[in-house]
């Protein structure tokens, strides 16, 4: 085991503290994990909601720290001074322990998150008693940790109790996010709960992601009833990336969402390009035949292009005789030339053989030279 040997030289991470690593027995570490349990907290939580420090709450020796002054400053040093001497008890395991830089400023909130998981109640009323700030509100995020991992029925309670802030943003983010891939419903309720912004929408979209790799119908559905059309657009965008992604035969139903669902324009590119990249990796026929109903502007081009960059891999030959069928001669040429820059490496006869069926004299002396100079 290691001890944490703490130099406190004036403040904290607030101001500037120095903490070192030292190689000898730990008194204020244990390398066993408690039980999940950590008793009736809400209640007491929501007695005390809104208090300014933890002044009055007189600290069990290894559970607690003494008790300080009142700045951030002076508390985040008797917290420290407190797991120096043994007086604070964290769990915690070697691994943990060999990542814990306690010079770095990220120190203290994980040293809250390994206080947390053995008296989780205490943990939070010494975070709450902070200032609003970043001590404040990374530290909230790992206890949003803790309690995901330990406790998710208190998480969703405890959550409930905190007054609106950047803490409140952060710890609502954190629990978003680790629900994210088990209970992407629940996810989405943290994440609603948020200020709106972009914040609240990317940790949203990200739900709606997870949820679709595991039921991506039932993401749709949810989905579509968002009334925010940007939000709206965005969350369909990530469902049929992921539902392209997780079912390649489903890509089908994917691109559908894709074209007729997704009002953003910005959205509905990124997720046809996404759809285009898995689809064309099992079936680049159905895939050539989607993109093939494109409207003819900058947007098809890049859609032709990652088409046959994914297919040019499996069957160049296939790939070639599509894009002889196509009757635009600029994107004939287009599709030529692609195919001849991919394969050049791989297969630079028949490399050599796309380039010479570019219509256009300039494109297709360009191409060619492109590929001497490989």
């Amino acid at each position: 085991m290691k001890k944490l040997a703490l130099l406190l030289i004036g403040s904290a991470v607030v101001g500037t503290a120095a903490l070192c690593l030292t190689q000898s027995p730990q008194p204020g570490v244990t390398t066993r994990r408690a039980d999940a349990g950590h008793g009736p907290v809400v209640s007491q939580m929501r007695s005390e909601r809104g208090a300014s420090s933890a002044s009055g709450h007189k600290a069990e020796e290894g559970r607690r720290p003494l008790e300080s002054a009142a700045s951030s400053v002076d508390r985040v040093g008797q917290l420290l001074r407190d797991v120096e001497n043994g007086r604070l008890v964290l769990e915690a395991d070697d691994d943990e322990l060999d990542g814990l830089d306690l010079s770095r400023p990220d120190a203290v909130p994980l040293v809250v998150r390994l206080w947390a998981r053995r008296d989780a109640m205490a943990a939070i009323q010494w975070v709450q008693s902070l200032p609003e700030g970043v001590l404040k509100t990374e530290s909230m995020r790992q206890i949003a940790v803790v309690l995901a991992e330990t406790d998710p029925g208190t998480a969703v309670k405890w959550v409930e109790t905190l007054e609106p802030g950047p803490s409140r943003e952060a710890a609502l983010e954190s629990l978003a996010t680790r629900f994210a891939s088990t209970s992407p419903d629940w996810a989405l309720r943290f994440a609603g709960t948020m200020a709106p912004g972009a914040n609240r929408d990317q940790t949203m979209i990200h739900a709606f992601s997870q949820w679709a790799s595991q039921a991506p119908a039932e993401a749709a559905e949810q989905a579509r009833g968002l009334e925010d059309v940007n939000l709206r657009s965005n969350a369909l965008a990530a469902v049929a990336t992921a539902w392209a992604d997780q079912q390649p035969s489903a890509a089908a139903a994917a691109a559908a969402i894709v074209a007729d669902e997704i009002d953003d324009r910005a959205a509905q590119a990124r997720a046809a390009i996404s759809v285009i990249q898995r689809w064309a990796q099992t079936d680049p026929a159905s895939t050539a035949a989607w993109v093939a109903g494109f409207e003819p502007d900058a947007f098809a081009d890049t859609a032709v292009e990652q088409l046959l960059t994914t297919w040019s891999r499996r069957d160049p030959a296939a790939a070639g005789q599509w894009v002889g069928t196509m009757e635009d001669a600029a994107r004939r040429d287009a599709g030529y030339a692609t195919l001849a820059r991919h394969l050049s490496a791989s297969d630079p006869g028949r490399a050599a053989q796309f380039a010479a069926l570019i219509a256009d004299p300039s494109r297709r002396q360009s191409s060619f030279a492109a590929l001497q100079s490989r």
